[in-house]
């Protein structure tokens, strides 16, 4: 057995032009061994940002890794350095996207992935898709072209 994912296409949350417009491609590992990963075309800079939609969980008030697991009364010092890095600011970024901060973070804790993939897209909006990637694949407009010929109509 291979613990390398089989990447299946969901949705195109963005344009039905991505070339034109930009696209935000959702994929999930068949496998079930990767968490979901998200892709954002920028058609302005022709780079594609790729991430993993990991799903959080909240640890007094914080968003952390659910893969961390932890004993409830275990000191909250020790889970610090998992805080994701955004963590402090959601109550910023929920008003950005015009939603309650606590929505927002119903959203990155969901089993669904297509609403982590709308929280982890407003980070993109608000601090820059960078911030989900920091090597974008840099393309030609023929090879956005052939990239995402098959995810459209």
């Amino acid at each position: 057995m291979s613990n390398q994912p089989e990447w299946e296409f969901v949705t195109n949350l963005g344009d039905v032009n991505p070339v034109e417009y930009g696209g935000y491609f959702i994929f999930r590992d068949k496998t079930g061994i990767y968490q979901p990963e998200g892709e954002y075309y920028d058609p302005e800079t022709r780079e594609v940002f790729r991430f993993s939609l990991d799903q959080l969980q909240v640890f007094s008030g914080d968003l952390i890794p659910l893969s961390i697991w932890y004993e409830r009364d275990s000191l909250p010092h020790a889970l610090n350095s998992y805080i994701e890095w955004f963590s402090k600011d959601v109550k910023s970024l929920a008003s950005f996207v015009g939603i309650d901060s606590l929505e927002l973070k119903r959203m990155f804790t969901s089993d669904d992935i297509l609403e982590r993939a709308r929280a982890y897209e407003s980070i993109g909006m608000y601090w820059g898709f960078n911030n989900l990637d920091n090597y974008p694949l840099k393309l030609t407009r023929k090879e956005a072209e052939k990239r995402y010929r098959r995810y459209t109509g």
